[in-house]
This record gives structure tokens, C-alpha cells and sequence, in this order.
């Protein structure tokens, strides 16, 4: 909107999503926000508008309702195109001549689902112009079915005029009804969409993390300009190729995993390039030393220093966002520890071994403060020391809280009346590959062959789980404030679970992994509790609002689900968090990307962290047989349903802590 303003003037109010994989009502809250007004949109359930509750409703006032406190917040007048935009061409005939039949056989069927005559059909298609001969086909075809006296007046137009008019038709004609849900998840050709929610998860990261960067940045402009130091006009010119870099990641044939490969790695090498930018000159700015730099979040609380630094060195945290209580792990090259100097007391525990895990618990000041912190290396006589188990251990305690292995495939933890049980798990995928005329099924591994063949995939799991590989090893770190749990796995797989003495009922969880093959697979965290939900659970949307989903059902619509369709058809898009609760308590879980997260016998969820599976052609159809390496994290609790640690979570994710560290000078 910005950069048609600046651009041409205009100040757009109508908006058009023509290829997203299910909507979210809180889009149009967040538009409507921006200005909008209008906004069209297609691909969503079809089984929305034959089976819907009182006859289909496809163009309708959508509101946005939180279903954590059932308030109703602003919407826009959206318009479901139904009928797919499509190449002019398919209405010639053999002979060249045009067919007026194929709009005789759309447009009663158009006038029946929308209950009116004014109607809007689209012509175009990816990656295609609509030329001046495109135009021909059309219009001889209009004077053929004006012959036929089946529509009396046509007009050229474009999607911001049908919005106008079909604005004032509400008017005058006929009354707009609210809609208070989304269309989520998509199904289309018979399959859910929802592997988008999940696809390359690196990339997600990335961008998530870029955008939380770019946030902090222009914060520190606006104080710096406040404090008179810049001109921000000419600041925020270098901001704006920063943000069309992240807008061009965040369309979905990017975000997805439809584009190619080397081209998405392209773009993430361009958004690192970009983040070194943005610290040099955050650096500059704020007359620092060009000193290393980590960004600390909800969950990411590590700092880890680079080899090169060798000696005594600064530590300088910046927060441009609320005070916070934050736990900070400084890692420290091997065989070094620190100790604090200076006249502040703050409280240090370090692990003895070779991660050199230590923490510090520190009150983040509200901005623009900033606190330096010098340290120096240090004999281990000053620090209480840490009991290592020994490397196969099958169960521990820590602080009155106790966790074992239960067989050799997940980890129990129990805290006073609560417990937690957390494991890895994967569904197998079926696949379909739909070239030019049919649909045929393929088998549960892709391989060279298949993958660049023509047309798309479509994928889903088969709604089944197995164990994704069985627990190798257990070795614990026991300490006065925290301990570390690590667990090691036959697969590829490593996870580090951290608990804190005065948060028991928290875990912060590290899952490595790296996909054992390109097998079809969708790759689980499974976090059971014993709060079991009323067949439902939650989770934000766009980092927004709240949206309850019950298993197997749909707000307004019906539909029978198969046996398949127990993860598919209950998978829904999350940003932030979700949770499972009952009156009393609830399950927490955070997220650190967005993950497709499903509920699971109303005890568990699943975070769907990876997925191998090839929705859409991933890489636009060369496959995906990449096995990148990630480190996922998530954070779970149980805390009670009145409090809002979700939120406090969310906020402490979306507002970093920047450290900067390097060698003391003099």
C-alpha cells in the first residue's frame, strides 16, 4: 500500500489473494486495520459452498472473533470467486471460432451460487499475459451469447470496479451477511493443503527471524531520531529494500517451498547478507565497537562465543521492547568460564562439561537504557559444581520433579499433580501426481524419476503414527538453579531439554534433526499431558487473535472425514502458540516458526515440524530431496487457564534481546 502511494498516489482500499491454501479471518481484521475495505479471494473447502449450513454464502461481511474472549473485531466485504480464473483460449474451437457455449453452461450456474445477477468471471492464468488476441476469443464469444439473450449487459472491468459495484448493490439491493469463521484448512481435488503449514521449515525461520530484526531496527531509528540524532526520511530509505526482501520471501510460491530450490537458498544467503547489514549499521548508530552480536528470544536464550575471543570481553544487551525477566545461557569457547566484574550482582551458575552452558537471571531494562556486563576467566573453585550421569541413564530428579524413559521411545516428566510426556513421531504420506489429464496415484518414497515428471503434487499424510526412532542414550547435567536433559536417538536425531528450578512446570525443548531420507514422511513433536480438552484446542492466528478448533468438525459446513483425514482434516496453521485446556488448567505450547499444529486423542499435540512430503510440486515439481539440517525449539507449560503466558511468550519472541560482545579494549 505504501509503495503504491509513493509510486502513483493511490491509496488502494481492495485487495485480491488468488493462490492462498485456506484463509484466516483474522487477515481481514489485520486489513482492515491497514484501510482496506474489499478483498477477493479464492481457493478454500469447496465443500463450503454445497454443504454449508442454510445454501451457499460467497460474498459476505467478514468479521474477525477471538474465541479467547468472543470479542468481534473489524473485517472487510469479501467476495469467494467460486469459479477459477482461467485462459481465455479454452473457448475456441478446433476451427478457431469461438464457443459461446461455455459461458451458457457457467453463468446459470454463477447466478444460482451467488443468488444474483451481477457476476464477475476472471480470464488469465499463471504465468501467462492476457494479450489482445485473448480479448478476440471473449468478445466473439459475448456476441454469441448475446444471441442467445442469455446475458444482456457485459462490461471489461477488474476486480477493484466489481468490488465498487458490488458494495453498492449491498446497498441498495440486498443486505451483506456477517461471517465470523475462516476457510481453513484448504481441500482441494480431494486433499487437504495443509503440508504449507510446514514446508521448509529453515526458510520459515529465517523469515521470522528477519522480520523480528527488521522490527528492532526500526525501533532504534525512532529513537534515534527522537534524541535528534538522524534524519529519519533518508533511515528509512535504506529500510525499504529490506522490506520488499522479506514482502518477496512471504509470497507464498517462496514461503511454501514451490519455488526452486536454489533459488530459495538464494534468498535466505540474501536475508543473512541483509542481517549483517542491519547490526553494522545498528552498531554505528549507537557509537558501539563493531562487537560480535547474538539475538536472544523466548525461545532462543543462547548466546555462544565465538573461538576468536580469548580473553576478557564486554557483554551488552539491547531491548527495544518491554522489562522482562529473561534467562541469557552464554557459551563459552572450551576450557573457558567467566565471572562478573563490576558493581552489580547478578546470579551465574555455569555447567561443568564440555557445553559451558551459563546463565545468567537479569532484568531487561525498558528502552532506551542498556546494561554492560564485563566478565573475565576464572578458576571453576568459584563456581558450584554441576553432577554429570552417567551417559545412559534411564531416569532423574531435579528439585522435587522427576523424568524417566518410558521404553526407549519418549521421555516422562513429572511435576507435582502434572506430568508431561514427550516424543518423536512421523506419519507416512500418500501421494498424487496430477499431470495434464488425470490423476495417479505414486508410491511412499519419490525418486529421481518421479519427481521430474510433470504436473504437481499433492500430499498428505496417511493419518497413522509410528515412532520416527528409538532413544540411544539419556545424560543428564544436574545443577543448583537448572538442569539439562539430552537425549540422543538411532535416527538423526538430538534433543536438549532444559528445566529451571523455580519453573517447573516449564520445559524448553531443542530438537536437531535432520531428515534420515527423502521418504514421504510428516515429522512430529508430540507433547501429551494429563489436561485433556473437550475434544478441541487452540492456537493464534497470524500471531493474532485466538481461534478454538474442534476435532472433525467445521463452524458452518459438513463433511464426512475418512479415516486419513485424522491428522490431515485437523491441522491448522500456527504462528505463536497453541494449547489443549480443561476448567482449570491448560497445555502450553510455543512455537519458534510457523507449524501445521494438530490435536491428538484430546491429550496431546503435534507439531508438525518437518515434512518430506512434496506439496505442490515443492521446488515447482523438481521435488524436494534436500535433507537440511534445523534446530527446533519449543517451550511447554502447564499453567492455569486464567493466565496469559502465551502472550507473554509471544511478546518476548517479537521483541529480542540483542547482546553484543568483544574483546575488552585496554
Amino acid at each position: 500500500m505504501n509503495w503504491l502511494y509513493d509510486k502513483f498516489g493511490y491509496v488502494g482500499r481492495v485487495g485480491w489473494a488468488t493462490d492462498c491454501f485456506g484463509h484466516s479471518h483474522s487477515q481481514a481484521a489485520l486489513l482492515n486495520e491497514l484501510g482496506m475495505e474489499m478483498q477477493g479471494i479464492e481457493r478454500f473447502d469447496e465443500r463450503y459452498t454445497h454443504l454449508r449450513t442454510g445454501g451457499p454464502l460467497l460474498e459476505f461481511y467478514w468479521a474477525t472473533r477471538s474465541d479467547s474472549n468472543n470479542i468481534t473485531y473489524g473485517g472487510l466485504m469479501t467476495h469467494v470467486r467460486y469459479f477459477n480464473h482461467e485462459p481465455a483460449d479454452y473457448l475456441r474451437r478446433s476451427d478457431g471460432r469461438a464457443v459461446a457455449g461455455e459461458f451458457n453452461q457457467v453463468i446459470p450456474n454463477m447466478k444460482k451460487l451467488y443468488g444474483k445477477n451481477l457476476l464477475y468471471k476472471f480470464f488469465g492464468n499463471d504465468f501467462e499475459e492476457f494479450i489482445a488476441k485473448e480479448f478476440e476469443v471473449v468478445e466473439d464469444s459475448l456476441k454469441e451469447v448475446n444471441k442467445m439473450d442469455k446475458c444482456n449487459n457485459y462490461h471489461y472491468g477488474n476486480p477493484t470496479e466489481y468490488m465498487k459495484r458490488l458494495q453498492e448493490y449491498f446497498k441498495s439491493e440486498a443486505k451483506l451477511q456477517n461471517r465470523y469463521y475462516d476457510l481453513m484448512p484448504d481441500w482441494d481435488a480431494g486433499r487437504y493443503w495443509s503440508g504449507y503449514f510446514t514446508t521448509d521449515p529453515l526458510l520459515k525461520k529465517v523469515c521470522k527471524d528477519y522480520s523480528r530484526l527488521l522490527n528492532f531496527y526500526k525501533k532504534s531509528l525512532v529513537q534515534s531520531y527522537s534524541q535528534g540524532k538522524i534524519h529519519l526520511g533518508e533511515e528509512l530509505k535504506k529500510v525499504q529494500p529490506m522490506e520488499e526482501l522479506l514482502a518477496i520471501m512471504q509470497h507464498h510460491d517462496g514461503i511454501t517451498a514451490t519455488s526452486k530450490h536454489h533459488i530459495e537458498m538464494q534468498m535466505i544467503s540474501k536475508m543473512n547478507a541483509s542481517r549483517d547489514v542491519i547490526m553494522k549499521e545498528f552498531k554505528s548508530a549507537q557509537s558501539l565497537p563493531q562487537y560480535f552480536h547474538c539475538d536472544l528470544y523466548a525461545n532462543n536464550n543462547e548466546c555462544t562465543i565465538e573461538p576468536s575471543v580469548v580473553s576478557d570481553f564486554h557483554l551488552i544487551l539491547y531491548s527495544f521492547g518491554t522489562s522482562r525477566k529473561e534467562r541469557v545461557e552464554v557459551k563459552l569457547p572450551d576450557g573457558k568460564y567467566f565471572r562478573l566484574v563490576g558493581d552489580i550482582y547478578w546470579e551465574i551458575y555455569c555447567l561443568k562439561d564440555q557445553y559451558k552452558d551459563c546463565r545468567i537471571i537479569m532484568q531487561v531494562p525498558i528502552h532506551p537504557n542498556n546494561v554492560t556486563i564485563h566478565f573475565g576467566a576464572i578458576g571453576l573453585d568459584f563456581i558450584q559444581p554441576y553432577i554429570i550421569s552417567p551417559s545412559n541413564v534411564t531416569e532423574g530428579e531435579h528439585n522435587g520433579a522427576t523424568f524417566k524413559l518410558v521404553g526407549s521411545e519418549s521421555l516422562r516428566y513429572e511435576f507435582g499433580n502434572h506430568y508431561f510426556v514427550v516424543s518423536y513421531v512421523q506419519s507416512a504420506a500418500n501421494g498424487y501426481l496430477r499431470d495434464s489429464t488425470n490423476w495417479t496415484k505414486f508410491g511412499n518414497r519419490i525418486d529421481g524419476k518421479e519427481v521430474v515428471r510433470s504436473g504437481f503434487y499433492i500430499m498428505e499424510n496417511d493419518g497413522n503414527l509410528t515412532n520416527t526412532g528409538s532413544i540411544t542414550g539419556m545424560k543428564v547435567l544436574l545443577g543448583e538453579t537448572y538442569a539439562k536433559i539430552v537425549l540422543t536417538f538411532n535416527v538423526q536425531i538430538e534433543v536438549i531439554i532444559t528445566l529451571e528450578k523455580d519453573l517447573p512446570n516449564v520445559l524448553d525443548i531443542a530438537t536437531t534433526f535432520t531428515p534420515p531420507s527423502p521418504a514421504l514422511n510428516d515429522y512430529f513433536l508430540q507433547v501429551k499431558s494429563d489436561i485433556r480438552g473437550n475434544n478441541d484446542f487452540f492456537h493464534d492466528a497470524n500471531g493474532y487473535l485466538v481461534m478454538r478448533r474442534v476435532f472433525d468438525q467445521r463452524p458452518d459446513y459438513e463433511f464426512k472425514p475418512v479415516a486419513g483425514d485424522k491428522i490431515n482434516a485437523n491441522t491448522y496453521p500456527t504462528t505463536s502458540f497453541a494449547y489443549i485446556k480443561n476448567s482449570v488448567d491448560k497445555m502450553l505450547v510455543s512455537l519458534d516458526r510457523a507449524e501445521g499444529v494438530a490435536i491428538w486423542e484430546q491429550d496431546s499435540l503435534l507439531m508438525n515440524f518437518d515434512r518430506l512430503a512434496s506439496d505442490d510440486g515443492k521446488g515447482a515439481a523438481e521435488g524436494y530431496p534436500y535433507m537440511i539440517k534445523n534446530v527446533f525449539r519449543h517451550r511447554v507449560a502447564i499453567t492455569k487457564v486464567t493466565d496469559d503466558l502465551e502472550r507473554q511468550w509471544q511478546k518476548q519472541y517479537d521483541e529480542p534481546i540483542i547482546a553484543l560482545y568483544g574483546v575488552t579494549q585496554g
